[in-house]
């Protein structure tokens, strides 16, 4: 039987396996017209992501060490600032709003960065676009089970592995070390999939690829040239399947 999640507001219904083939189609039509360099780097960010969603630990000092900078800027801001702010930010590392929060602002960071790395006289050719569009769809991918362990919080920091798989009311055979995922998220979504792609070794072969994929970005940018007296200078060249 296929596993769906369903979101209903005022009546509305929307399918969850549809929502993400939705989701999906987006990105793939952005790295279609983006090319695969500009979606390497997202998939880094989104590989940092799930990397941290195995790692609740270094997740929690990640959030710490974010507001002990808010902290320190707070100190610096004036009085009457203060007063009308309220209170320095705070992060909860256990709250799934901090987390879709982070993935809203890196998306949109990363995105910047991804346009700004390449100068505005390189395009995108035909293999450079296909490529964009499979690795944008993986993109796509790849945040839909973002969102849904975030919804879950099975994964962040502070969980309970025990109250995540009473919650369920489901076996799972599998090998996630957070237990299986709910089969409900507050009151608003019900018949959640039992497995994600999250689970298992997925997220670190996904983490492993990000990684390569971000250095072969970057180093498929610069070339190191010599000049007749064998002085070498690092240059700029257009990446695989650019013109």
């Amino acid at each position: 039987m296929a596993a769906y999640r369903i979101w209903q507001v005022n009546g509305m219904v929307i399918d969850w396996t549809v929502l993400t083939y939705v989701i999906v189609a987006i990105f793939v039509l952005v790295g279609f017209s983006s090319g695969w360099w500009k979606e390497a780097i997202v998939a880094f960010f989104l590989g940092v992501l799930v990397f941290l969603l195995q790692n609740p630990d270094v997740a929690e000092s990640l959030i710490n060490g974010i507001n002990q900078v808010f902290a320190t800027i707070w100190g610096y801001l004036p009085a009457s600032l203060k007063e009308l702010v309220g209170g320095p930010i705070k992060l909860n590392a256990a709250s799934a709003n901090t987390w879709l929060l982070i993935l809203i602002v890196g998306m949109v960071i990363f995105t910047q960065i991804g346009r700004l790395g390449l100068p505005g006289s390189y395009y995108a050719g035909p293999l450079s676009r296909v490529l964009g569009a499979v690795l944008g769809g993986v993109n796509g991918l790849i945040i839909a089970n973002l969102v849904r362990e975030y919804l879950d919080g099975r994964s962040l920091p502070g969980s309970s592995t025990a109250a995540a798989t009473a919650s369920a009311e489901i076996t799972l055979a599998g090998t996630s070390s957070a237990g299986p995922p709910a089969s409900e998220v507050g009151v608003a979504f019900t018949n959640l999939p039992s497995v994600t792609l999250l689970d298992s070794a997925a997220p670190w072969i996904i983490f492993g690829l990000a990684l390569m994929l971000v250095i072969g970005a970057v180093a498929n940018s610069f070339r190191v040239q010599s000049n007749t007296e064998n002085m070498k200078k690092i240059t700029r060249q257009k990446p695989f399947g650019y013109g």
